[in-house]
């Protein structure tokens, strides 16, 4: 992984509460971990935003309701999982 090394401003309190939980010698490791998994969240959250409306209640009946769902989903799976032998 490509790494450079950066200067940032951070509030005392959360560096000293990273610095008890995961110690300095893994504050980068960790703060990068945390800065991925927020940016993840906040992709994740702006791909549901733009794919609002696309999906039409009507044309996926069998999604209509919690049962129906796990109903279509049991027997997608049984017909299209693979079962290996211990």
């Amino acid at each position: 992984m490509n790494t450079v090394r950066t200067n940032i401003t951070f509030p005392k309190d959360l560096l000293l509460a990273v610095d008890r939980l995961v110690g300095e010698g893994r504050r980068s490791a960790f703060l990068a971990e945390s800065v991925r998994e927020h940016l993840a969240k906040i992709n994740f959250a702006e791909v549901v935003k733009d794919s609002a409306g696309i999906f039409e209640l009507k044309d996926y009946p069998h999604f209509s309701t919690s049962k129906k769902v796990r109903s279509y989903i049991k027997r997608y799976r049984s017909k299209n999982s693979t079962r290996f032998s211990k």
